[in-house]
């Protein structure tokens, strides 16, 4: 019932003639005054709409339908594989779970849900070699959609070790080295971008 809630409320955001920050925050993009750190997914959109004439709070739309998908399947998954207790019960029905979403609808429907989405893909199931790979490829194009995501890696490590019981140096230290690189290379390209420009 949440989940069809939040989808009929942010349908309802993305029919609206004035569109919120939450939305323009997507459309950031490298046409308009250079390189932008998030610049990709705006970029993405534009071209897509130039394409296929789809409008732009339509493919926001879409892809927020998409993670939030994904985030309330992993909820689920939760729930059908875990004994009931209260300490889960008061969990799951704090701001931080399934009530984060209602409370803060107009808050919601931000990128940040798709760092969401990762944690939720790398917390659960079987830990595998195969996953560890997929995350990792996944985390590193995350940080051209989002910075941000990168002072999230301690996070992530902290879940491979809660899920593992192992503590594999060699994998972390590749998922910080990878991690950093792209931040180099996105702060020295912004950088560049506004020296340009002046």
């Amino acid at each position: 019932m949440i989940f069809l809630y939040v989808i009929f409320k942010l349908y309802g955001k993305a029919t609206l003639s004035i569109q919120e920050w939450t939305l323009s925050d997507w459309l950031v993009n490298y046409e308009d005054g250079g390189f932008k750190r998030r610049g990709i997914t705006g970029s993405m959109y534009f071209a897509v709409q130039d394409k296929f004439r789809i409008s732009l709070p339509i493919q926001v739309y879409i892809t927020q339908i998409i993670f939030y998908t994904l985030i309330f399947y992993a909820y689920f998954r939760l729930l059908v594989t875990k004994k009931m207790d209260w300490n889960i019960l008061v969990l799951l029905c704090s701001p931080l779970c399934f009530m984060y979403f209602p409370v803060n609808l107009s808050y919601s429907g931000k990128r940040e849900m798709i760092l969401f989405a990762l944690a939720a893909f790398f917390a659960f199931g079987k830990m595998t070699v195969l996953k560890e790979r997929i995350f990792l490829i996944l985390f590193c194009l995350s940080l051209f959609i989002h910075e941000m995501f990168y002072f999230f890696l301690p996070f992530f490590i902290a879940i491979h070790v809660l899920k593992t019981g192992e503590k594999k140096y060699s994998l972390w230290m590749l998922f910080l080295g990878l991690s950093t690189v792209i931040m180099g290379i996105l702060f020295f390209s912004a950088t560049k971008s506004i020296v340009v420009r002046v």
